[in-house]
């Protein structure tokens, strides 16, 4: 008797690397792009009502900063050169009333 459900878990990830082998065999990359392999899988954990299982792929492109869009978003702001900082202050009072009772300024070019 399989009391745990491992049985299932079993037919649940078997699934899944069907799913994912069936994917990878018809996958056209671009051109420049190289090929994603799957590489295995290992259990990481499992209990009467989940099963954590990771999927492992391996790939021989370097991912740099350069190519990420993160990387664009960053480059995009404007140089840092300072900052304004409101400060409305809690106590002494009930709390923020939406005045600024403190402004200060900090210049980074300085």
């Amino acid at each position: 008797r399989d009391q745990r459900g491992q049985a299932a878990s079993y037919d649940a990830v078997e699934e899944v690397k069907l799913a994912l082998w069936k994917a990878l065999l018809g996958m056209r990359p671009d051109e420049g792009s190289d090929i994603v392999i799957y590489a295995g899988g290992q259990l990481l954990d499992m209990d009467r009502g989940r099963l954590y299982y990771q999927f492992d792929f391996t790939c021989d492109r370097e991912i740099t900063e350069d190519m990420t869009r993160q990387q664009e978003e960053l480059d995009a702001l404007d140089t840092f050169t300072g900052m304004d900082i409101n400060i409305d202050y809690i106590d002494p009072g009930d709390g923020p009333d939406g005045n600024t009772e403190h402004h200060t300024q900090i210049n980074l070019s300085e």
